[in-house]
């Protein structure tokens, strides 16, 4: 499904291709309106995938007994650009860098002697 913001990008093409014709305008500004679209799409499916990561660690926590079992599901400083899910010394982050870059990072503390073992 194409969200509000690509329509209203495409919509901004558009009316910048008329002022074009009409001699308003030299040039499409399509980096600038791409970067806008690019960054707020980004947000928006790390926002998606925190929720559904939420609700399905919601589930799998009512289905076990043991509380040392339960997964943990936090957003990174509190900020929607990226969150992490937790349990016995096991975590997977997930973070926005920057428009249309999203990093998946595992990490494993075996012990307290032995060094993070980090997957990207």
């Amino acid at each position: 499904m194409t969200s509000n913001r690509t329509i209203k990008w495409i919509e901004s093409l558009a009316d910048q291709e008329l002022s074009i014709r009409s001699g308003n305008r030299v040039s499409i500004d399509l980096c600038t309106t791409k970067d806008q679209v690019l960054s707020a799409e980004t947000s928006t499916f790390v926002r998606d995938l925190y929720n559904h990561a939420d609700y399905l660690v919601g589930l799998f926590n009512l289905r076990v007994v043991s509380e040392s079992m339960q997964l943990n599901i936090s957003q990174r400083n509190g900020q929607a650009d990226g969150f992490e899910v937790s349990r016995s010394g096991m975590k997977l982050s997930v973070l926005s860098l920057k428009p249309g870059v999203i990093q998946f990072q595992c990490e494993r503390h075996t012990n307290s002697h032995s060094p993070t073992r980090s997957n990207m």
